[in-house]
């Protein structure tokens, strides 16, 4: 027979990884944070679209440029305006306050300007990054395997909370950063014509004051790193209880929940407490450092002054340059303790980029000890050896088996044989080991969990996840509910279009007919059912899978109920350390009511006699459950009359 298989495209599931993710973690203004820093801002200015940016960038480097030249003509005439004010010149006088305050004026409203050009320029970026960031979240299932590895925790705080200042940090530093430099360097020249000796002692003062502010303020990022990370924890530990009150209530859990609660509480608090006493000496040195700044004009000024060298004016003129310097030195200085302040978030929004980055370059499927994916019409393990990502237990050994369209199978076994990874395995999620799946295209399969998965939304975008609601009518929708037992839910709930909280509303019964209505209405070729009616009573578990054999499709299900046998006409039995079984049990939902034939291929690993004669029990046992069971019916209409027979069975 000929082999429809080749290797698998974009539109089947992207393959996870099984290899850990590693970052690097560092808090220092070290080489690593540079290159984060980088990092994180280079997509948004080489985007496609991104002049827009680029103008804006260019206008707050124009507007730093006027800025700057205002407060250089500020001090110059100072000088003048001084002067004339000792001579008693009152005309000049008036005329040089008014260019002054003037002057100042245009200075206040560039100042606006920049700020509310960086307003825009930082809502923007924060937007574009956090599409960007959301777009590599979902690609190649990374929040999978972040969440799984755990090497990036509480990734969506990260998202949440870290882009917004680090894109209002970048988008400042044109007026904080090079405008404080272009600005001092203005005021610094006016200086050396002034005075020599007061250009090189502030110069000198200067870097020696950068230098101490960024030695001081670098343990500041592990501090807010720690204070973020244990905040993030003691929401979570209270998130943790919300999601699972009511089982916390039935086992009568409050104490302990209590007292995780507050440890998270206490770390947090003692963090802060930390920092808040290192704030304090950070406090003192910034009082120190003003107080000096304040009388070098008049230490290196005055005594010229009292020799008649310089004129009044000059001193004023002196004095102007130091303060405006001051003035611009401290927006600068206060970019210091911001960049201090978001400098664990640049730490924690390149940590989880780094994640990304990874994931992004991983190729799975060429790497050896994976299991090779392609992608084909049916489903196909050819001598699978599969292990837990980790490589700590054995699930299945040299296992082979063929799903085609109408093949109905079940996985049964004990509790953590490893049912459920071998759909994890199908899925993409788990790839460790050796041999060969071939699956169809992600958009011919549906895998439904046990826990369902309720988002959200309305009834009806429940109904159609994971895609977006289509044009089906209520009618419609109310036919479908009542093949799934729920014929009073969208009364009951007042209507399709009715949002609420569907996992608090709907029992977890209720939950996993919901997950059997999407497959109804998305019709998927194939159907993985982990557990997915052990919430339901017999009989309505009999009727979801009349429903689903009604419209053709193939179902791989996960349980322990006896009762599934009924619905399928294979069985993979799990035995553990790798073993297996295969029997044909006769029967499916889709089948003809016939008894099961025979013990099915037994792993070529060795199985105790015991397990053997337990198979052909086993077997004897399916053969007369699948007499006994009555034969379900072809037609869709006879299958809708039967599934409102049996929910009403139910309900009863």
């Amino acid at each position: 027979m000929r082999s429809h298989a080749g290797p698998m495209s974009r539109a089947s599931a992207a393959i996870v990884s099984p290899d850990p993710v590693s970052v690097s973690r560092t808090l220092r203004y070290d080489q690593t944070f540079f290159r984060r820093l980088y990092q994180l801002s280079k997509p948004y200015w080489v985007r496609k679209g991104s002049i827009g940016s680029w103008l804006a960038l260019l206008f707050l480097l124009g507007t730093v440029v006027a800025y700057s030249v205002c407060g250089a003509w500020i001090t110059e005439l100072t000088k003048d305006q001084t002067n004339a004010l000792v001579n008693r010149d009152i005309s000049a006088f008036w005329h040089l306050l008014a260019v002054v305050a003037v002057l100042t004026g245009v200075r206040y409203v560039i100042s606006t300007i920049q700020t509310a050009v960086d307003n825009c320029l930082d809502l923007h970026w924060h937007q574009w990054l956090g599409e960007y960031f959301l777009s590599r979240y979902f690609n190649r299932r990374a929040y999978y395997k972040i969440t799984v590895d755990r090497t990036v925790d509480n990734a969506d705080q990260r998202m949440q909370e870290e882009l917004s200042p680090f894109c209002t940090m970048m988008s400042s530093f044109p007026r904080l950063g090079l405008g404080t430099l272009v600005d001092a360097a203005v005021q610094l020249s006016l200086m050396l014509s002034i005075s020599q000796e007061l250009f090189w002692t502030v110069t000198t003062f200067v870097v020696i004051k950068f230098g101490l502010l960024v030695w001081i303020y670098n343990p500041v990022i592990e501090q807010n790193y720690k204070v973020v990370d244990a905040e993030g924890d003691f929401r979570a530990s209270i998130r943790h209880v919300m999601t699972n009150a009511e089982t916390v209530a039935l086992y009568g859990g409050e104490d302990p929940e209590r007292w995780v609660i507050i440890k998270h509480l206490r770390s947090a608090v003692r963090l802060r407490l930390r920092r808040a006493l290192y704030a304090m000496w950070i406090n003192l040195a910034q009082g120190g450092f003003s107080t000096i700044w304040l009388v070098l004009p008049f230490v290196f000024l005055a005594p010229a002054y009292f020799r008649h060298e310089l004129e009044y004016g000059t001193i004023a003129q002196g004095i102007a340059a130091t303060a405006l310097l001051l003035q611009s030195l401290s927006l600068f200085m206060q970019f210091i303790p911001t960049l201090s302040l978001s400098s664990h978030k640049v730490a924690r929004l390149g940590e989880i980029a780094e994640a990304f980055d990874v994931l992004e370059a991983s190729n799975p499927t060429r790497q050896p000890g994976i299991v090779e994916f392609k992608q084909g019409r049916d489903i196909r393990l050819d001598n699978i050896d599969l292990t837990t990502p980790g490589g700590e237990q054995l699930i299945v050994s040299k296992l082979s088996m063929h799903v085609g369209p109408g093949d109905n199978w079940v996985i049964s076994g004990r509790t953590g044989v490893g049912k459920s990874s071998l759909l994890r395995l199908m899925a993409g999620l788990w790839c460790k080991g050796n041999g060969a799946v071939t699956m169809p295209p992600s958009s011919e399969m549906l895998f439904l969990p046990q826990k369902p998965y309720m988002l959200p939304g309305t009834l009806r975008e429940q109904l159609f996840y994971p895609h977006k609601p289509s044009d089906r009518t209520d009618a419609q929708l109310q036919s479908l509910l009542e093949r799934v037992c729920l014929a009073d839910l969208a009364a009951r709930c007042g209507g399709f279009d009715t949002s609420t909280d569907w996992s608090r509303v709907l029992s977890l019964g209720e939950q996993q007919r919901i997950a059997i209505a999407r497959a109804l209405l998305i019709q998927p070729r194939f159907l993985f059912l982990d557990e997915a009616t052990s919430a339901v009573d017999f009989a309505t578990e009999r009727s979801l899978y009349g429903a689903l054999g009604a419209s053709g499709i193939t179902c791989v299900s996960v349980g322990h109920r006896e009762s599934l046998l009924n619905f399928h006409q294979h069985e993979l039995r799990l035995l553990g350390l790798g073993r297996w079984q295969v029997r044909h049990v006769g029967t499916g939902a889709a089948g003809t009511g016939a008894a099961a034939v025979g013990l099915g291929a037994v792993a070529p690993t060795a199985v105790s006699p015991a397990p053997v004669r337990a198979g052909v029990v086993a077997a004897a046992a399916g053969a007369v459950a699948g007499v006994a069971v009555t034969a379900v019916a072809a037609s869709a209409v006879t299958a809708r009359a039967s599934a409102s027979q049996e929910c009403a069975a139910a309900a009863s």
